[in-house]
């Protein structure tokens, strides 16, 4: 299980790939395919560093958790929850 520091810093190396991703080494313009699975690998990154409830609901989605529910991951969203 990585922790949030690892988490960060695959973030960051991410997004600076996202941005070298557009141009091939010839100077060719690369499709978006690229860039698009980086921003949805930063994602689902994001989403494993956990967040804390505020109270009844989901830090992200706002979902709503009854009285005594206790969640690991939030089951609308997919957040990671302290």
């Amino acid at each position: 299980e990585a922790n949030k520091m690892e988490l960060d810093e695959a973030i960051e190396v991410l997004k600076d790939f996202a941005k070298q991703v557009k141009v091939k080494s010839d100077g060719a313009y690369q499709t978006d395919k690229g860039m698009c699975a980086c921003m949805l690998a930063i994602k689902a990154l994001e989403k494993q560093i956990p967040k804390k409830r505020n109270s009844y609901n989901c830090p992200v989605c706002s979902h709503y958790f009854e009285d005594g529910e206790c969640f690991t991951y939030c089951p609308e969203c997919g957040q990671r929850l302290e």
